[in-house]
């Protein structure tokens, strides 16, 4: 064995050096099309996802100078790793779960090891799953904008293709959009779709993002006169088409053609060949856009939207809704409130103060602790329950208390709330959002 890793080793080097050999020279100049091809090469390696990402970054900056495309090159080559692995993750019970931030919150703990909702959710994890349960903090910028969430939605779907456990997603605020952009943007990448329909449905969904971002501009320059980045249909729909090519859907091309990249080469990957699904999508105060973005009932099996009556950051200044109210078989809404004992350790029902949780209640360790629970409670909902309560889930989790209480259905009508605090604490989370 130790010999065979030897030979293969000197192999890599050797081929390594043969490719370094035809970098030019630094101040030489190429056009796009002989810096894509000299790209080519790393692509045969065999690490066709994180080549083709990087060409498509080449491509969104039309880059002509190979002054500033050598250091890229240099990149790809100083980091290519050789592995003997498939490129086809296998099927198990093994479970990866991907936790995603929201917008302008990249900093925050509540998704990361060590925070409070991640370690509460590693508890539950382990009480449905057992022990072979990964959690996986997902990081991206946190941006405004369709462009930043594209992006991040990409870089999701790769993580998800990638995989080889079964995918379990939550997502807090715009991070459950970006969990529902990945899912559409993996129907386009992986369903058996003609050419002539993906490229249809790639245009039509690059204008409704582009007319969701013109909206959110007007109302940010509005109300807090804020920069947002405006971007043309041409811009979004390059942009669209360049994330499922990079996930390796030659169809994509055909967009790709129409701004000036007919050169690519993209072998369809063999992990498209497989049934790449989404097992449960958790939206935590996600800001509800039914349309545009929606999750793809053709990736995730099930979705449930948690929101609460009184958060006021969830809207986004009116631009968004709080349900999606589209039917079990896409989402279950889920209307939240938080039941804390009167006194530390009480137990009496009598003595129980209800209230509707804040947004950044929602990503609290008391819904990491519970979340889990929701399938169990959807299977106990009867469809007269759902005509009952507007056709939504109702539930309350318990929080402060000894022991863990699971999640009950309740009907808003048996509980009393109390509001004046939690309004005045989620004006504050309003502020946070801008300092």
């Amino acid at each position: 064995m130790h010999k065979k890793k030897k030979i293969f080793f000197i192999f890599f080097i050797f081929w390594n050096i043969q490719i370094y050999s035809s970098l030019p020279d630094k101040h030489s100049s190429l056009s796009s099309e002989e810096a894509f091809d000299l790209l080519n090469k790393f692509y045969e390696s065999g690490r066709g996802f994180f080549l083709l990402q990087r060409k498509a970054q080449f491509a969104l900056k039309n880059v002509d100078s190979i002054e500033i495309l050598i250091p890229e090159i240099i990149d790809l080559y100083d980091n290519l790793v050789s592995d003997n692995e498939s490129a086809l993750p296998t099927s198990g019970d093994a479970v990866q779960i991907i936790l995603v931030h929201g917008t302008f919150a990249a900093h925050f703990d509540w998704y990361k090891k060590g925070g409070d909702f991640f370690e509460a959710l590693s508890i539950a994890a382990k009480d449905r799953f057992g022990d072979d349960v990964e959690l996986t903090s997902f990081r991206w910028t946190g941006y405004l904008g369709c462009s930043a969430r594209v992006e991040a939605a990409t870089e999701l779907a790769e993580l998800i293709l990638n995989s080889k456990k079964k995918i379990y997603t939550i997502g807090h605020s715009h991070g459950g959009n970006i969990i529902n952009l990945a899912s559409q943007i993996l129907e386009l990448t992986v369903e058996p779709l003609s050419k002539e329909c993906r490229v249809e449905k790639i245009k039509k969904m690059a204008k409704s993002l582009f007319e969701k971002n013109e909206q959110e501009a007007a109302r940010w320059q509005e109300t807090r006169g804020h920069k947002f980045i405006r971007y043309s249909l041409n811009e979004i729909t390059k942009k669209i088409a360049l994330s499922i090519y990079c996930l390796g859907n030659k169809a994509a091309n055909i967009l790709l053609e129409d701004h000036g990249f007919a050169n690519f080469r993209s072998p369809i990957s063999a992990l498209n060949k497989r049934g790449v699904r989404i097992e449960e999508n958790y939206l935590l105060a996600t800001p509800v856009a039914a349309v545009e973005l929606a999750p793809s009932t053709k990736i995730i099996n099930s979705s449930f939207s948690l929101y609460s009556k009184n958060d006021l950051v969830q809207p986004v200044f009116g631009l968004y809704g709080k349900k999606y109210n589209l039917g079990r078989a896409i989402v279950t809404d889920i209307g939240t409130i938080f039941a804390g004992a009167a006194q530390a350790g009480e137990t009496d029902s009598e003595k129980i103060v209800y209230e509707y949780p804040r947004h950044t209640d929602l990503h609290s360790a008391t819904i990491g602790r519970g979340l889990f629970c929701i399938p169990e409670l959807c299977m106990l909902a009867t469809d007269e329950y759902y005509q009952n309560h507007d056709n939504q889930l109702d539930i309350v989790f318990f929080k402060d208390f000894p022991k863990f209480k699971k999640p009950v259905l309740v009907t808003p009508s048996d509980v009393q709330t109390s509001t004046i605090h939690t309004l005045l604490e989620n004006l504050k989370d309003f502020a946070n959002m801008f300092t």
